[in-house]
């Protein structure tokens, strides 16, 4: 809500105030002495939240970078939403991973999901059912899973084709659309109730793991 732009480097988090002007580090690295993970994004209160590779989420205040917790090898690349009535969920891998949220600004964390598995992708629908897909990491059951309470609790979709999901995104205009392993991408127009095999991804690609997906205003896919 300031209008200020944030982006994190290998080392450092930075801000500017224009795009196309001087960026300013956030004295991250001096302060917590390692790498910075990636960004997360802003509780209510505009408080910024970030990770280190190994030793947990960290929230900035009045210039001070704070651990709050989920210390442990797998918080470097952790997903971060905001859900209703101001609760916090992220997605941890590695050590203790799972879905977590936080219901006092990410002063402390309840974990909501019991499978060893590494959820990516945190994804809030129209109607506010909550989405998470896993292709790797772990040893527990992957593919596509969904809150309807608020992030509190979990179960899986039932389609053996998402039983193994690389990447799920929301468009602008609030269709959801994920990627499995097998390279097929399937769109839904309804929160998630039925979906439809749409495109094959890319030939020679793999498909694998983890990949970014993204669809802009004109509905162009980008992967």
């Amino acid at each position: 809500n300031s209008g200020n732009y944030y982006v994190n480097g290998i080392d450092e988090i930075y801000y500017s105030s224009e795009l196309h002007s001087t960026f300013y580090d956030l004295d991250f690295n001096n302060q917590v002495s390692q790498d910075a993970g990636y960004l997360f994004g802003f509780n209510q209160h505009n408080q910024l939240f970030t990770t280190t590779k190994n030793n947990g989420v960290f929230r900035l205040e009045n210039s001070n970078w704070n651990s709050v917790g989920l210390s442990g090898y797998g918080t470097w690349g952790a997903f971060f939403v905001n859900a209703q009535n101001n609760r916090i969920l992220i997605s941890k891998a590695g050590y203790l991973r799972g879905i977590y949220y936080s219901d006092n600004d990410g002063t402390s964390w309840t974990k909501a999901t019991t499978t060893d598995v590494d959820w990516c992708a945190l994804t809030i629908a129209q109607n506010n059912h909550i989405f998470a897909s896993s292709s790797n990491g772990g040893t527990g059951q992957k593919g596509l899973i969904k809150s309807v309470d608020n992030g509190s609790s979990w179960n899986y979709i039932n389609n053996p084709e998402f039983s193994s999901v690389c990447s799920f995104t929301k468009s602008s205009n609030n269709n959801l659309y994920l990627i499995n392993t097998s390279g097929k991408v399937y769109k839904s127009i309804d929160n998630g109730d039925n979906w439809q095999h749409i495109a094959n991804g890319p030939i020679g690609v793999s498909f694998s793991g983890w990949k970014r997906f993204t669809i802009d205003n004109l509905q162009n896919m980008y992967f």
